[in-house]
């Protein structure tokens, strides 16, 4: 379940940053709720701008918490290098709140070049003489559920839903208990107001961009249900596109009505399509494009030719 720090948040809390006394007065709001974890997706790594006294709120309530908090850390300057992570710094809590109980997880996820996010790091990095864990396995770790061992260093993100498909309640609302039982739920607190500019593009997104929050709702989503995407290895993937064109040459060899052999390898383009659904709900992910002009491009010469 996502605490939103949406719009309505906003108007009656006030203008964000708030107070640390806000997530202190939350935390101990969940105390009558006890959830199995809170994950804050707001970086405290700075002194409160309203003075220490702020801060020692906020400290005190994640030391008498009785369900574990887990905060936010985030990668400076990271690449990619040989499809390993690499950082040159960190953003960390401040140590107050990590000695007062809390644990921390790197929240950073991967925009590719069109500026969608589809993939996430998915190991431990290590950064300033530490390790960091990402923010999904230290947030199902002090939950006590299992994850899934992932070898890659990057994986695909498996989105159940398109924005909003992650039940979301109003932070103001669980502070004023206008919100149900969140008993042994899996919270995370992050925002979601357009004003704080935390959405991404995902895939199916459409016009409504995805809140960051909700992209690591999705990860931890993925991780409880077992549920993951892999790209075919390129060389399974290059036998399959070399296939498809063999398959459409032959289709003009054996069938000698022109008309026919084209209505014959659009159908097999169809049965492409179906069969890219099919591996997809398996887990497995085929680069459509290259497949289906595959075909197209052998269909266009065989009709120049025979023509």
């Amino acid at each position: 379940v996502i605490i939103a720090i949406d719009d309505k948040s906003i108007q009656e809390i006030g203008q964000w940053p708030w107070p640390r006394e806000v997530f202190s007065i939350l935390i101990t709001k969940l105390e009558s709720n006890r959830p199995k974890v809170l994950g804050i997706d707001v970086l405290f790594s700075e002194e409160s701008r309203v003075g220490t006294n702020d801060d020692k709120l906020l400290e005190n309530s994640i030391r008498n918490s009785s369900f574990p908090v887990v905060l936010v850390t985030q990668i400076n300057n990271s690449s990619f290098a040989n499809n390993i992570l690499q950082s040159s710094g960190l953003l960390t809590p401040l140590s107050k709140f990590i000695n007062a109980g809390a644990s921390s997880g790197y929240i950073n996820v991967i925009s590719s070049k069109d500026g969608v996010t589809r993939f996430y790091p998915s190991s431990s990095i290590s950064a300033e003489d530490k390790i960091v864990k990402p923010f999904y396995e230290e947030v199902l770790t002090k939950a006590l559920l299992p994850n899934q061992v992932i070898q890659n260093n990057i994986s695909r993100i498996y989105f159940a839903g398109g924005s909003g498909s992650i039940r979301t309640v109003s932070l103001v609302d669980v502070l004023n208990d206008k919100v149900g039982n969140l008993n042994d739920k899996i919270l995370l607190l992050g925002a979601t107001a357009p004003s704080l500019h935390d959405t991404q593009k995902t895939p199916g997104s459409g016009n409504k961009e995805m809140s960051g929050v909700e992209i690591h709702g999705h990860i931890l989503n993925m991780q409880i249900s077992t549920l993951k995407l892999s790209d075919l290895p390129n060389d399974k993937q290059l036998w399959l596109i070399i296939l498809a064109s063999i398959i459409s040459g032959i289709i003009f060899l054996i069938i000698f009505r022109i008309e026919i052999a084209i209505f014959a390898n659009v159908a097999l383009g169809f049965g492409y399509l179906i069969a890219t659904i099919i591996l997809f709900d398996k887990g497995f992910v085929i680069n459509i494009i290259h497949l289906s002009l595959a075909w197209i491009f052998v269909t266009i010469f065989c009709c120049n030719f025979l023509l």
